[in-house]
């Protein structure tokens, strides 16, 4: 999924999809409706370590699945999709410290914290049974 970070507004205006394809306000709030639908339906997932398929990092107890669940995205009008996407966006920016809100992978104290949270062992060795769900493209992308 290919999606704007809930911190980051969505331009306004016309836009340009992927070939160069031009996409109407009601295409991209259509895309948004999408998406937060994607978010929603996969939060609420579990995956076979038993962690939630997306969670948001280092929200806390203040910002999950729970803000996305009451939502039918698909049956929200534009206007509303995009007022529930802005408050969901305020919610995000409340519970995310603000240096964690962008990512940068040229900050050790990012990737250290990133990591800890994929792996969820602070401190301990990583497990083999970790180790043997991560591809060797995606580990080797950990500095």
């Amino acid at each position: 999924m290919v999606a704007q970070p809930l911190g980051v507004a969505q331009p306004s205006g016309v836009a340009r999809q992927s070939g160069g394809a031009r996409q109407s306000g009601g295409a991209r709030q259509s895309a948004l409706a999408r998406q937060l639908a994607e978010i929603r339906d996969y939060a609420a997932k579990r995956n076979r370590m038993g962690n939630p398929e997306i969670a948001f990092f280092l929200a806390g107890p203040g910002f999950g699945a729970a803000a996305f669940a009451p939502h039918d995205f698909s049956r929200l009008p534009p206007d509303e999709v995009r007022r529930v996407y802005q408050e969901l966006s305020e919610k995000f920016r409340a519970a995310v410290p603000v240096e964690m809100q962008t990512d940068d992978v040229e900050s050790m104290g990012w990737r250290n914290r990133l990591f800890a949270a994929l792996v969820g062992q602070q401190g301990e060795a990583v497990s083999e049974q970790i180790l043997s769900g991560l591809s060797p493209e995606y580990f080797i992308r950990i500095e």
